[in-house]
């Protein structure tokens, strides 16, 4: 059996029922998954949360940045209730962190031309990207961690500890610490 397979079987011995049980990917294919989706979210929040933090000052002509930011949460609430178990079940979770972070792309290019025409939809069309985005990764990451776990012999809970873990540690060097360097 080739570790590079992307149908897997393994026989469970021991804990589980000795049956064989497929996974769509291998213990690497799995990691590097995991790699990429926490750069990719690094990448994308270390550009977008620097532009948050500058939207009172780069567009405060007419209140445009301020107020894209309150239209932008205010659909985000909204869509919370609604689009991430359609756009998950329709798309699967991969191509719905994609779309996703192609919503938060719009935003930002809307950005070089901050008017009320284009930051309204970019806000409105971020807001509902936002909500698919983090329901679709959490459960991306925990499906492929309930994989593992399986694949491992590893408790559940400690793979997807471990998955969210390295997710965040990842995500975390995004921030920006403007505050900290103006408090000097």
């Amino acid at each position: 059996m080739a570790e590079g397979s992307t149908a897997m079987e393994m026989k469970q011995n021991g804990h589980g029922a000795s049956e064989t049980e497929k996974f769509p990917m291998s213990k690497f294919q799995m990691l590097k998954n995991l790699l990429v989706i926490s750069f990719a979210f690094c990448f994308l929040f270390t550009a977008f949360q620097s532009l948050s933090n500058l939207q009172s000052t780069l567009n405060k002509e007419e209140g445009v940045g301020t107020g894209g930011l309150a239209i932008l949460y205010a659909s985000l609430v909204i869509s919370c209730m609604f689009t991430p178990s359609v756009a998950i079940g329709k798309l699967g979770c991969k191509w719905t962190i994609a779309l996703s972070m192609c919503c938060y792309v719009v935003y930002m290019a809307a950005n070089f031309y901050a008017v009320w025409g284009l930051m309204v939809p970019a806000s409105i069309i971020i807001g509902f990207g936002a909500a698919t985005l983090w329901s679709a990764k959490c459960t991306y990451l925990t499906q492929m961690a309930v994989w593992y776990s399986k694949l491992t012999g590893n408790t559940q809970d400690d793979i997807v500890n471990r998955f969210f873990g390295f997710f965040f540690m990842f995500f975390q060097t995004s921030k920006s610490r403007l505050n900290s360097s103006i408090n000097c």
